[in-house]
């Protein structure tokens, strides 16, 4: 039986962990990169990507998507606000850079930014999940 005393506190850490238990569900289908050091080897990816690439010691590689053929790489660079989230599609042995995603965007708006990825060729899985994260859904 649970006191009063501690209600409190498993109402407020349901509170708390809510989002990742719905981000986690949105990415059932998806397989996440955890490893550290297999997160930063998409460094390249994302300097690849812009136009003044940074050092690729200077970026963060906060999150990695997958469900093949595509990925989507969330990152931090210098001078950016936020995350910046990259998609790419495996054709061979390269990878296609299709667009980046950035910005604030609040739950409600999920379902935009995964069209804006399925607009792409994201599969709807994929697309979902990173919506989910970007979103803090």
């Amino acid at each position: 039986m649970i006191s009063f005393k501690a209600y409190p506190f498993y109402l407020a850490a349901s509170l708390v962990f809510a989002p990742v238990a719905h981000a986690s569900g949105a990415c059932d289908h998806v397989n996440r990169i955890d490893n550290t050091n297999e997160r930063n080897s998409f460094r390249a990816f994302v300097t690849g990507a812009l136009s003044a690439p940074p050092d690729p010691a200077q970026v963060t590689i906060v999150n990695v998507l997958q469900q093949a053929p595509w990925t989507i790489v969330g990152a931090e660079i210098p001078d950016a606000d936020g995350v910046g989230y990259f998609l790419y599609q495996a054709q061979d042995t390269k990878q296609l850079f299709y667009g980046i995603w950035g910005g604030m965007a609040d739950p409600s708006e999920a379902g935009e930014v995964a069209r804006w990825a399925t607009d792409q060729g994201s599969p709807p899985e994929l697309a979902r999940c990173f919506a989910s994260i970007a979103t803090g859904g």
